[in-house]
């Protein structure tokens, strides 16, 4: 190859075509047979095993270290994207999308997607924010929810937006069939509301409230624009 820049032991040792590389520390990028071009090892064992993957960014020690076709990915931190990824997946962050093995996935916040595998288009953005989802897909989480916290388990399910505070408790959610639900994590006292389930589509909606006080649900119908009201 031509154009390329190896700094540390073994860093692309095993190279042979690839054009236009980077590789600093340790072993970058010094495992694999390299023919891939324009890619960006910084740290020990970052892109280890990088073949024919092309204009990958590995920066952290061991981050991007078993990828080795995949390409267009981005890895920030240590063990960053550290599993056999697929293409475009963008991690930053201490130990972000560890697991992943999908597509398109972005993780920002220190061991956000942790665990994620086969999931793929999903974005995660705050500490630990969807450390535990497994295969899920195309679901976005802000804030510090894991993805099974506070009666919320979203693990394995696909298409949902969850919005949540920094200790991972779910304010707001969405799901995969377009419900919302509020919460509060307020403890329960008069008046006090708990939830609120919001569903339907077209012109109608139902709107369910749930009060902390025993017996004292609101139902609310909305179609169009009438509007009925069911206290219970």
């Amino acid at each position: 190859g031509v154009q390329n820049t190896l700094i540390g032991g073994l860093a692309g040792d095993a190279m042979t075509t690839g054009d236009t590389n980077t590789f600093i520390g340790y072993q970058a990028a010094g495992d694999g047979n390299v023919t891939g071009d324009k890619n960006t090892a910084i740290g020990g064992n970052s892109g280890l095993n990088l073949t024919s993957g092309t204009e990958n960014t590995f920066v952290g020690n061991n981050a991007g270290d078993a990828t080795d076709d995949g390409s267009y990915n981005t890895a920030i931190g240590f063990e960053a994207l550290s599993a056999n990824c697929g293409n475009t997946n963008v991690a930053c962050g201490y130990a972000s999308l560890q697991a992943c093995t999908g597509t398109d996935n972005t993780a920002i916040g220190p061991a956000s997607g942790n665990t994620l595998s086969s999931g793929d288009m999903n974005t995660f953005v705050g500490h630990d924010s969807g450390r535990v989802m497994t295969t899920g897909s195309k679901n976005v989480i802000l804030g510090g929810y894991d993805g099974n916290e506070g009666g919320l388990d979203i693990r394995t399910s696909s298409n949902n937006i969850v919005l949540s505070d920094g200790d991972g408790n779910p304010r707001v959610n969405w799901g995969s069939g377009g419900q919302a639900q509020f919460r509060s994590t307020s403890s329960a006292s008069s008046g006090a509301l708990n939830s609120a389930l919001i569903s339907g589509d077209g012109l109608g909606a139902t709107l369910n409230i749930f009060s902390a006080r025993p017996n004292n649900d609101a139902y609310y119908n909305f179609v169009g624009s009438n509007v009925s009201n069911t206290v219970t």
